[in-house]
């Protein structure tokens, strides 16, 4: 939409657009459809799987396993119970993790993101006197858009680097989910769980929503007029720009609630809706997996940061011409130019609490003249 008028004095001019952006996933194009363009062997995938993949040391045998459930085994903590003999890991349910068993993330992962946006903008001039115009800019634009990743991966143990909760849970032998007959200890002076990795596709996709306002508003007043008998230019312009954006993160896992769950059974049972949470588990033949509604109920939350940026500039400037030299004017031009800028961002309470399985963040605020 576009519109514009004027007088002998005035013009105006106001334009407004709406678009509908839909979205693509990787996986519906070939080029993207992997984590590395045409190789579809797992390289590049992630280790993070919805079999699991467990590195640990078991003091039994004096030996590291890193290994991954067998496909279509799922661990219900019951009859299905997988097993696991460290002296035969061939007659197992699990066998050891190589690059085939890297989970392909980009199905889930959008390569053009869907969203709504409104533009409207008016423009506006005005002659106030013979030499003096003022110039008007105003504009706004709203931006609500949606993206998605692949389930959020959890790491755990001494070599994830997933912060306090994630890198020194304990997971004790009599939890109703470990298969594997010993304590797993990420923290302390001997540790022996040195990663386990497991994609809850159960959760759901990773779902960020945002909606970002942006507004700005510009004034000025310029002229000319005659001093000692020769020109001055002068112009004032006033800027204001504000950016304003929230975005909701949906599936996100609590890592200090995970940490409760996967921990003694008894602390466990202690916390409001917590319940022991299976991340030994896998999918079954039918495609269901191991994580129920109430283990995710008790550890899924929605995370939501928002963030600020102010941007303020007044400048003046005034040009013309000094003097008449024999080559030509001396010309001057000299201005004065005012700025602030202010942010912040502020994060989720829980992510600045460190509670976050995926990707920490801290507040932060600022700005300068």
């Amino acid at each position: 939409f576009r519109w514009g008028a004027q007088t002998e004095t005035t013009r105006v001019m106001l334009a407004a657009s709406f678009t509908d952006q839909g979205k693509v996933f990787a996986g519906d194009r070939k080029i993207s459809q992997f984590p590395i363009a045409g190789v579809s062997d797992g390289s590049g995938g992630s280790s993070a799987t919805p079999q699991g993949r467990f590195i640990f040391f078991d003091p039994r045998v004096g030996e590291v396993f890193s290994i991954t459930l067998n496909d279509g085994v799922l661990n219900d903590g019951g009859a299905n119970k997988p097993v696991f003999d460290p002296n035969d890991l061939a007659n197992s349910d699990f066998h050891p993790f190589t690059t085939a068993d890297r989970f392909n993330f980009q199905p889930f992962n959008l390569l053009l993101t869907p969203n709504k946006r409104v533009n409207i903008f008016g423009k506006a001039e005005v002659d106030l006197a013979d030499n003096i115009t003022f110039r008007g800019v105003a504009a706004y634009n709203n931006r609500r858009s949606v993206n998605q990743a692949a389930p959020v991966p959890l790491f755990l143990g001494s070599d994830a680097g997933s912060g306090f909760f994630l890198d020194n849970v304990f997971i004790p032998a009599d939890h109703p989910f470990n298969p594997f007959g010993i304590d797993l200890n990420g923290g302390g002076d001997n540790p022996n769980l040195i990663l386990l990795a497991r994609r809850p596709i159960e959760a759901g996709p990773r779902i960020f929503r945002q909606n970002v306002d942006t507004w700005l508003l510009s004034g000025t007043v310029e002229g000319e007029a005659a001093v000692a008998e020769r020109q001055v230019y002068w112009d004032v312009n006033v800027t204001w720009a504000q950016n304003n954006a929230v975005q909701r993160f949906f599936n996100n896992i609590n890592a200090r609630r995970l940490a409760i769950a996967l921990g003694p059974v008894d602390r466990c049972l202690a916390e409001p809706g917590c319940v022991p949470f299976n991340i030994f588990g896998g999918q079954g033949p039918d495609g269901k997996g191991s994580i129920t509604q109430e283990m995710l109920d008790y550890v899924r939350f929605t995370q939501q940061d928002t963030s600020r940026q102010e941007f303020f500039d007044v400048t003046v400037n005034v040009s013309g011409d000094a003097i008449d030299l024999p080559a030509g004017p001396l010309g001057y031009a000299f201005g004065y130019e005012h700025r602030k800028e202010t942010g912040f961002f502020q994060p989720d309470a829980a992510v600045i609490a460190g509670e976050t399985a995926d990707v920490p963040a801290s507040p932060t605020a600022g700005g300068f003249n």
